[in-house]
């Protein structure tokens, strides 16, 4: 589901929420080791955060992880400014100059995959991460 605007709270046993990090959201995915990250609609976007993907293939095994990119402004929030500007960048010079200047986080919400496992019907939440390389 989609962040959604409502007038009051809402809180039902059976019912979880995740907090918007005005990122982008994304799969990562490690296979042998290759990582690639993608976007909610399938686009990839590794090229785009290489720190991402370099912090990324230092996490053992395979696996599929969910959650949203950040790139956070001087003040440490996190700014979609900045993460969409990252994400549309193609010029590899630019890139790394942006890495190193604005880094990138990925904020892990749920492991979908672990090796050989499929970790989605584990109890919700099956993983609470939040890194930056």
């Amino acid at each position: 589901m989609h962040a959604t605007l409502v007038w009051h709270p809402f809180t039902r046993g059976g019912w979880g929420f995740e907090n918007k990090l005005d990122g982008f959201r994304a799969l990562a995915r490690r296979e042998l080791n290759h990582v690639e990250l993608l976007s909610r609609t399938g686009r990839s976007i590794g090229p785009c955060f290489p720190e991402i993907a370099n912090a990324s293939k230092r996490v053992p095994g395979e696996w599929v992880l969910d959650g949203e990119l950040v790139v956070p402004d001087a003040r440490g929030h996190p700014s979609f400014e900045l993460v969409r500007r990252r994400g549309v960048m193609t010029r590899p010079k630019s890139i790394v100059t942006a890495a190193a200047a604005t880094p990138a986080a990925f904020c892990v919400f749920h492991a979908l995959f672990v090796g050989d496992a499929d970790v989605r019907s584990f109890p919700w939440p099956s993983a609470r991460i939040c890194s930056a390389p």
